[in-house]
């Protein structure tokens, strides 16, 4: 019906990326944008835009788009920040899954680190963490494995994907006998 706008259903006529509203002009109108022949008048309508993880890249779309390309949409209003589509270790009770940071904890998964791979003692928990060459006791043999193991995640005792000073803590403050 000419002058009247109706929705183009899942239409982008003007490739913004947002569905468009189109009125069909009078057949005596210069048509779409003034261009003669064409077909109407499009307006887009505003859609909120979010980040949406496809692969490891981030860019901003809107939930409809991100989710026709298999994206995980991460909400309104949300900005791309370094590394939050990239997946890594997530725990879900025993079981490790490989997730990007907001799919894990949108399954109440325990988030372990982005770009950290899953192995199969990633979600086993320990009676004894720190307990690394698994004799029952946390002692100074566990420290220097984690010394030896310095920067890289071979001595990681608290998930974070490295060998550092917080995994000293923990095996400092677990010393003694395993329970």
């Amino acid at each position: 019906i000419p002058g009247i706008p109706i929705l183009v259903d899942n239409g982008n006529i003007d490739n913004d990326g947002l569905p468009d509203l189109v009125t069909i002009n009078e057949p005596e109108s210069n048509g779409l944008r003034g261009l003669p022949g064409t077909l109407g008048f499009v307006q887009s309508i505003p859609t909120p835009q979010g980040a949406c993880c496809t692969e490891d890249e981030c860019s901003i779309k809107t939930e409809d788009y991100c989710v026709t390309v298999g994206g995980a949409w991460l909400g309104s209003d949300t900005a791309c920040e370094p590394d939050m589509c990239t997946p890594g270790a997530c725990c879900l009770d025993d079981r490790c899954i490989e997730y990007i940071e907001t799919e894990c904890l949108s399954l109440d998964g325990t988030w372990i680190a982005a770009g950290k791979p899953c192995d199969p003692t990633t979600c086993i928990s320990s009676p004894c963490d720190g307990d690394l060459n698994d004799d029952s006791v946390i002692n100074i043999d566990d420290l220097l494995i984690i010394l030896g193991a310095w920067g890289s995640s071979d001595g990681d005792v608290n998930d974070d994907g490295l060998t550092n000073i917080d995994d000293i803590l923990l095996v400092l403050s677990s010393w003694g006998d395993c329970p």
